[in-house]
């Protein structure tokens, strides 16, 4: 029969790999496009316990992975299996993660996931871990004073379900996107519906009472990830309920289930700084009066109704910061005269900075490109037309969107660079496009490798090509040392500066269909180091033999790059000097750029050159308090340095950070030595002393309650630090507020 007639060849096949995919790609008589792939693995359940004593805390998950990988082209139209990690490998990578980190929340387990499969498979150009929570909630029994929560006993929760989806780009820092699914709510009054068109399609009245209920989805993403996923989510959820139900006493009326969510929405950024913007989906729940009572002899009294779940409407808003606001008082026009005061959305200049550094990471850098040289070539190009004699040019304005500077040839390409910037402009309209262009560079090279790139925002959009400066005012790659100190000089700069933001050539190459020269200058023109200086000064360099302008490459591989400007630093005996101590100090290099280019990208502006030398110690102080060495944090502090300065967003101090990852050896040199406030409140409004019993850092509380930190101080989740510790299940934490 054909399949006996088959099996030798089948049997050849599995023990010959080439041979296999050789009878795969005979039997395919014709290649289409393939248009989309995935690979990953679904519905990996597991359950993580953790223990503290005699006291438990679990968490369970429904794990669903998603792996991307260019290579994975080849696994469908190839049947080629190198580099593919397996569905049952991505299963039990699950575990292995459970069981090395705390997976308290489905977003943090989704990060560690996510960041554990970019480490261990470098094929990988990206993946996505979406985590759904399993509720259990710890029962409560009967002991010798009443009823008390169990220490490790456990009740399965009503079907509200918490959803996390986390992505992560090689590269890049993770995406959160967090969900509420199946939070049903219910309000038995100050609902009304009217107004609305009619026409002899209306059967609808309309009504100043009803009853409204909705099943909600509620899904966020951040403009900055919160320390706490499980405080930001608690405090979105509450922010949801206050907006549909109102205060507790009094209730707000609702002219609309539209209105309602929207208002929940607003209420969400409002107190959650952390979130970018919060969708909400909202199908009703139709709860209808018993009018048919009348028909029998009873009276309806708003007191009886049925239930009935479909037909239903479809009702869903997204609220977004930057997206306007509208009059603080929602009152109905009719009605019962009660109303809700929300506030417009707003957002402080830091927070907007984090939330556009956030969408420039994610678009400079993706599974298509790495646009990171071009972004740096497009903030030096947008700056460096400065004129100080009269003040004209800069980065201020975004000048270059317009004619003629947009067809200056030394800006030919960035055009490019350009487009790949606009989706964030729409994602953070508040921020000026100038803004943008230059926070690009700074980022581009501090995910390069380079040097922290302080930022100043403030710069305005101009509306027309007439703040355009004249065209010829960017260096000429062609030319000598002469003309570098013209350009610079102009601007302001001296020579030291001038071979400091020269060093810019670290990073990208020459394209001949853009500037006319060809080839890159480092061997690595994604990374931002030292390089440059050390290939101009230590190698020979001769003309290149080609059809194109003047340059010159390596004698010995001819495969590096030098223009007439570069060489100008190693020829010119002034220049000479700092270009030799860079190629032999990249640290003293990667100083000297980041004064000089944050001077660069705020000429021509009213924001002033990015922050100063104590805003960046402070920074400093916090990072080290945060890795616990506090050698490197007396070494960083200064005076004059703020023990109390917090990050931008998510308002974190010194003492928080050290707090929260327990390093209790710090908290007497912030507090007894530098005056560090020891109640001071993050944006979750957590203290140092909430950190602490979060995670029970037991010698953490008490240092701080010695300090004077209170016990009793409440987070923006109304919990004070001995709730959050009873309810994280850290006996030990506890037991120190009981000693106090």
């Amino acid at each position: 029969m054909a399949w006996r007639q088959a099996l030798p060849r089948l049997a050849a096949a599995t023990t010959a790999p080439a041979a296999s995919l050789a009878l795969c790609e005979a039997q395919r008589k014709t290649d289409y496009d393939l248009a989309r792939h995935q690979h990953g693995k679904t519905r990996v359940r597991v359950l993580k316990v953790r223990r503290e004593g005699g006291v438990h805390a679990i968490s369970e998950y429904k794990v669903e992975t998603t792996l991307f990988s260019p290579a994975y082209d080849r696994v469908f139209t190839k049947g080629d299996n190198t580099d593919l990690v397996a569905t049952d490998t991505q299963k039990n990578t699950v575990y292995i993660v459970a069981k090395r980190t705390d997976a308290s929340t489905p977003e943090a387990f989704g990060v560690a996931l996510c960041e554990h499969l970019l480490k261990e498979y470098p094929i990988l150009s990206g993946c996505r871990a979406d985590v759904e929570s399993v509720e259990w909630a710890r029962a409560c029994v009967d002991g010798r004073n009443g009823a008390q929560p169990h220490v490790h006993g456990f009740l399965r929760s009503e079907p509200e379900r918490q959803v996390a989806s986390v992505s992560m780009t090689r590269g890049q820092g993770p995406k959160v996107e967090s969900s509420i699914e199946g939070l049903v709510v219910l309000k038995t009054t100050q609902s009304g519906f009217e107004g609305y068109l009619k026409d002899k399609y209306t059967l609808l009245p309309d009504t100043q009472e009803r009853c409204m209920a909705t099943e909600m989805t509620a899904s966020w993403n951040y403009a900055q990830l919160p320390q706490d996923f499980g405080a930001a989510r608690n405090n979105v959820r509450r922010q949801i309920l206050k907006g549909f139900f109102g205060e507790p006493a009094t209730g707000v009326y609702s002219a609309s289930l539209q209105e309602s969510i929207y208002d929940a929405g607003c209420l969400v950024l409002d107190a959650v700084p952390e979130v970018k913007q919060i969708e909400i989906d909202t199908p009703n729940l139709h709860y209808l009066p018993a009018k048919l009572l009348d028909a029998v002899g009873e009276k309806f009294e708003d007191d009886v109704f049925i239930p009935t779940s479909e037909p239903s409407g479809s009702i869903n808003c997204i609220v977004a910061r930057g997206a306007g606001g509208r009059p603080t008082t929602t009152a109905p026009t009719s009605g019962p005269k009660l109303s809700v005061e929300t506030k417009p959305v707003s957002l402080n200049v830091a927070d907007a900075q984090a939330r556009a550094a956030e969408e420039i990471r994610g678009a400079i850098i993706t599974p298509k490109a790495n646009s990171c040289p071009m972004a740096v070539r497009l903030a030096w190009h947008a700056s460096g037309t400065f004129d100080k004699n009269d003040g004209s040019g800069g980065s201020d304005g975004a000048t270059m969107r317009f004619a003629p500077e947009r067809e200056d040839g030394a800006n030919a390409g960035l055009g490019i660079e350009r487009d790949i910037l606009q989706p964030v402009k729409r994602a953070v309209p508040e921020v000026s496009t100038a803004d943008i262009w230059t926070l690009a560079g700074a980022q581009a090279v501090e995910v390069c490798g380079g040097p922290r790139i302080n930022h100043a925002m403030g710069r305005k959009d101009a509306t027309s090509g007439a703040q355009c400066p004249p065209v010829g005012r960017l260096p000429d790659a062609s030319q000598g040392a002469d003309h570098l100190r013209d350009v610079f000089y102009r601007m302001g700069f001296d020579d030291r500066e001038i071979v400091a933001l020269s060093g810019a050539h670290t990073l990208g190459r020459c394209h001949k269909v853009r500037s006319g020269f060809d080839g890159p200058w480092t061997s690595n023109p994604l990374k931002f180091d030292g390089e440059y200086f050390r290939n101009l000064m230590t190698k020979d360099w001769v003309p290149r033999d080609w059809d194109g302008p003047l340059q010159y490459t390596d004698k010995e591989s001819h495969s590096l790059t030098m223009l007439p400007s570069d060489l100008a630093l190693k020829e010119d005996p002034a220049f000479a000097v700092y270009a030799s101590k860079y190629a032999a100090d990249e640290s003293l290099f990667f100083e000297d750029f980041k004064k000089a280019f944050e001077k660069l990208i705020s000429l021509g502006t009213t924001a002033a050159p990015a922050s100063t030398d104590l805003d960046d110690a402070a920074a400093k102080v916090r990072e080290e308090c945060m890795h616990g060495s506090l050698e490197h944090a007396q070494t960083a502090w200064r005076p004059g340095v703020d023990a109390n300065s917090y990050d931008a967003g998510s308002r974190r101090t010194a003492l928080h950070k050290a707090a929260f990852w327990g390093h209790s050896h710090i908290v007497p040199w912030l507090v007894d030595d530098l005056g560090a406030a020891v109640d001071a409140t993050d944006s979750a409004g957590d203290t140092a002393l909430h950190d602490a019993a979060r995670f029970g850092h037991a010698n953490v509380v008490s240092e701080l309650l010695a300090r004077g930190a209170s016990p009793n101080a409440r987070n923006a989740a109304g919990k004070t630090p001995g709730e959050v510790a009873a309810e994280n299940g850290h006996a030990s934490a506890l037991r120190r507020f009981l000693e106090k």
